[in-house]
């Protein structure tokens, strides 16, 4: 039997408590056989939604930073809360890893006569957004009420949200990924 937890641990065999091993979500995820092993288990417990969502997640946060030149966040410099909690759940998927369809495939706004790289990447989160977090989405992940509410107001409206600017989101130009 298996138990997960999201603190320092992430896996405890039960299988023999004489060699009970310990692994941490950041080596699961690193390496190709734990992350399979760790998807046949999210499979048996019907929730695999919960790894491909943070691994989409993952690779969008991944493909921004790389699209826009954002500089991550260094916990070990900043009181920011947020940089934190990132500091805590860093993770690195092995190079050769399979790629998102969404994130890393070319949409509408990829064109080379219609650059617009702001806009693809609205599209990209949108269709993350539809996938993972709209209630009844196929692959839909559990997310506090207050949370899915903002994401709504926020994204809810297809035109509204890829056609705002940056600061009608709200956002500031000091964006954390």
């Amino acid at each position: 039997e298996t138990s997960v937890q999201f603190d320092s641990t992430l896996i405890t065999s039960d299988d023999d408590l004489e060699h009970e091993t310990q692994i941490s979500l950041a080596n699961i995820l690193s390496d190709h056989a734990r992350i399979n092993a760790f998807m046949k288990h999210l499979m048996d417990e019907f929730c695999t939604e919960c790894l491909l969502s943070l691994i989409e997640f993952y690779q969008f946060r991944m493909f921004g930073i790389q699209q826009f030149n954002v500089e991550i966040i260094d916990a070990s410099h900043s009181d920011d809360q947020l940089a934190e909690i990132l500091q805590r759940f860093h993770f690195t998927l092995p190079a050769d890893f399979v790629h998102s369809d969404i994130v890393y495939s070319e949409n509408e706004y990829d064109q080379a006569d219609n650059m617009d790289h702001l806009r693809s990447y609205k599209l990209k989160a949108y269709q993350l957004y539809q996938k993972y977090i709209v209630a009844g989405a196929h692959l839909e992940v559990n997310v506090s009420y207050h949370a899915r509410q903002q994401l709504r107001a926020m994204m809810g409206n297809y035109s509204s949200w890829i056609n705002a600017s940056d600061n009608d989101n709200g956002n500031d130009n000091n964006a954390h990924m």
